[in-house]
């Protein structure tokens, strides 16, 4: 994308789960590449003032026999105290610059039926690491169908990854020496069908697979899950309803030393509600059993009070609160044969400034729990508790639909305890990380 296609009157004038003092001369070449990136989004920011003279979505939003073509550009810098999520000697910073080009094409109105994909490249760039400096890819597919009865929605997605990993992923002290490259694939489906003014059924079908493509010491891993729901319209503004799921999950060594993984079922069923509790709190929230057990009588079953919650609350026109909990359960990607049970909260708020609502801020507190059951049939267990906080403070502004700038701060602190004591005392993971970014998105 040249900046000619982004800003024509100035040429005419003239784009996560969850992270110095020394210059290398190998940063040689990103330093004309970082000049080349701030010109470029100076040039972008003085094409704002020229955007009361132009209508911007004429460049930004092109049709084409039915088709819409939209290009995107995010630029992001992030400046880390953290850069591998490891402590001690080896915790160092660095400032990360980050290139993302990207395209969408839609067929069909985003108000009506459509089907939209999205493409996406990331380049990193590291400071003082360059060396450790990777790319990405993203392509993403999302419709929907609407019948006067029938309704259809899909999303699939592809990601090629990398980078360093925090959290409940990168939980060894090991695993961060360099970046790690991944396939993620998703994907989700749902069919609901009004049979009356006041029922519904509906089927949904979702799969997840994380394939680690270079040598290391995780389980790769996939999950299949099918679920039949249906649900009745009790009052103009509340739906009941009630779900039940099947699936199974698929686990993979990436090196010849790992054990064996051994594949997993669970199932369970939901009760729940859904809509305008009142109008100003909104959302759904159900609960029920997940059982999941694996295909070894040498590995240990789990039976679980499951929990899926998505609330909302509008204090005022201009402050709102959301509150999501889930409650599940996976295979363990360190141990094979090892149960996971996670809590996982997040709390956010957001306050517009002012009544234009270009300016806003956006707080969030989230805070995950995994508990990992004992899989080794020895004495001595491989059970943890892996506790994960995170919390970020977010200043927006978006003047236009297709731009929009933002700046802020975050906070990681991730520890793991090990209840075997050996396993406790060798144990070099957990970290801490605070980091500060800006951020600029053109295009819709």
């Amino acid at each position: 994308m040249s900046l000619r296609s982004i800003c024509p009157l100035t040429a005419r004038s003239q784009r996560q789960p969850p992270e110095i003092d020394r210059r290398p001369t190998s940063v040689r070449p990103w330093v004309r590449a970082e000049k080349r990136s701030l010109l470029f989004g100076l040039a972008m920011a003085g094409c704002l003032p020229a955007a009361r003279a132009v209508d911007w979505e004429d460049f930004l939003s092109k049709d084409f026999h039915g088709f819409t073509f939209q290009p995107r550009l995010e630029l992001a810098e992030v400046y880390t105290d953290n850069l591998k999520y490891t402590r001690g000697t080896n915790q160092f910073g660095d400032l990360q610059s980050t290139f993302s080009p990207g395209l969408s094409i839609r067929m069909g109105d985003n108000t009506g039926n459509f089907v939209r994909t999205e493409y996406l490249h990331d380049e990193i760039l590291l400071l003082d690491h360059f060396q450790d400096s990777y790319r990405q890819e993203r392509l993403g597919a999302h419709g929907i169908y609407q019948g006067s009865r029938l309704k259809l929605v899909g999303s699939e997605s592809y990601e090629r990854l990398s980078g360093f990993l925090g959290g409940l992923v990168g939980q060894s002290g090991t695993i961060n020496s360099a970046p790690r490259q991944r396939d993620v694939s998703t994907g989700n489906f749902r069919a609901a069908y009004d049979w009356t003014a006041r029922t519904d059924f509906y089927a949904e079908f979702s799969h997840y697979q994380t394939y680690w493509a270079k040598n290391v010491a995780l389980y790769s891993y996939n999950t299949l899950r099918g679920s039949l729901g249906g649900g009745y319209k009790a009052t103009e503004r509340l739906n009941v309803f009630t779900e039940g799921f099947y699936g199974q999950s698929g686990v993979s060594i990436d090196r010849t030393n790992q054990v064996p993984g051994i594949a997993s079922a669970f199932f369970g069923a939901f009760v729940g509600v859904r809509g305008d509790f009142t109008a100003r709190f909104t959302g759904s929230a159900k609960v029920g059993i997940e059982d999941r057990s694996f295909f070894s009588s040498s590995s240990k079953s789990i039976l679980i009070p499951a929990f899926d919650v998505d609330l909302r609350y509008e204090l005022s026109f201009l402050t709102s609160f959301q509150l999501q909990y889930s409650r599940k359960t996976s295979p363990s990607i360190n141990f094979g044969g090892q149960n996971q049970t996670a809590d996982t909260v997040t709390a956010a708020a957001t306050r517009q400034l002012g009544e234009s609502k270009y300016w806003s801020i956006v707080g969030s507190l989230s805070h995950q729990l995994a508990d990992y059951n004992n899989s080794s049939t020895s004495a001595a267990s491989n059970a943890r508790t892996d506790n994960f906080v995170g919390a970020q403070l977010i200043l927006k502004f978006q003047p236009r639909p297709w731009f929009a700038a933002s700046g802020g701060y975050g906070f990681e602190h991730f520890v793991v305890d090990f209840a075997n004591p050996q396993l406790a005392r060798v144990n070099t993971s957990g970290y801490q990380a605070n980091r500060v970014f800006l951020n600029l998105s053109l295009g819709f």
